[in-house]
């Protein structure tokens, strides 16, 4: 067998079990098990010559097992877009080792349950869901997610979409490679749980990026940042307390930290009080009562 067509299966809800034992490389459209009503949860086993092809429908929903893992196989270069649009069953997904993923298209985990996610270093592509008609970010609206690793390898660029709308995201971790789109970039808005970690990469806190963020409550900057600027309303209306400006720093923005009321402290690094430019407002509305200068 080479084939297995579009909804070769589909609609069986007694199918529970499925053998692939394809000696050759076989293709396998994505919907060719999908069964939208199927009270089972059907088992796959297929070799790492597989490939899965066409756009999914609610075809791997229901392979999800009863713990809500999903494993994705190492033959696998894409995960299809909305292909677990949705799925409240899913809280878990693990990649074999040696993953050959390179592409998580628009929309594939939006709306679903799922709670952390390891994204495996050969991933080279997260996709955007603003160019397509109803299209969503990678994770949008993921209500549960709260943990998520990108080890990519090579340089990747996160959506300013990805994780809109997912509001228990309370641990973020990327590499130094890994670059943010999006003037406004709305990827950690509303989604910190206390504390964030300026990657090192990073030239600049994008305009309005924790505006109004009343989870946020600290913000650490790592050794050796590149960090220069601080741009408009990063910070404003959020809960932080006290802040350090970092030496690299040459601009704070207008109203860059207008009434946190919480504020009461900034202490400015060494080297960067000299030839640091602070815009108009920048502090109103805070409470501001100790400016730290090293001597």
């Amino acid at each position: 067998v080479i084939n297995i067509g579009s909804l070769s299966f589909g609609e069986n809800m007694d199918l529970s079990y499925i053998s692939i034992n394809c000696e050759s490389k076989a293709f396998i459209f994505s919907d060719a098990f999908s069964a939208d009503n199927n009270p089972n949860t059907p088992t796959i086993i297929a070799p790492d010559s597989v490939t899965y092809t066409g756009i999914p429908k609610i075809s791997y929903r229901n392979t999800v097992s009863n713990n809500g893992n999903f494993t994705v196989l190492r033959s696998w270069t894409t995960l299809p877009s909305n292909m677990f649009y949705s799925c409240k069953k899913l809280k878990t997904i693990e990649f074999e080792t040696k993953s050959g993923l390179n592409t998580i298209e628009r929309g594939a985990f939006a709306y679903s349950a799922l709670h952390s996610i390891n994204i495996p270093t050969s991933v080279t592509s997260i996709e955007s869901g603003k160019n397509f008609i109803a299209g969503h970010g990678v994770f949008e609206h993921c209500a549960h997610l709260n943990t998520v690793s990108i080890n990519c390898a090579s340089s990747v660029t996160i959506p300013s979409d990805a994780f809109t709308g997912c509001k228990n995201l309370s641990s973020f971790f990327a590499p130094n490679n890994v670059k943010y789109s999006g003037s406004t970039v709305h990827i950690i808005n509303n989604t910190v749980n206390g504390n964030f970690v300026v990657p090192k990469n990073w030239k600049s806190v994008p305009s309005n990026m924790f505006y109004g963020c009343d989870l946020l409550t600290n913000i650490d900057f790592t050794t050796n940042t590149s960090l220069e600027k601080i741009e408009n309303n990063a910070f404003a209306r959020t809960a932080i307390s006290n802040i350090t400006i970092p030496p690299s720093v040459i601009k704070i923005g207008s109203g860059a930290f207008e009434y946190c009321t919480r504020l009461s402290s900034i202490t400015f690094s060494g080297g960067c009080e000299n030839r640091v430019s602070i815009g108009k407002n920048a502090l109103i509305g805070t409470n501001v009562t100790v400016i730290d200068l090293p001597p």
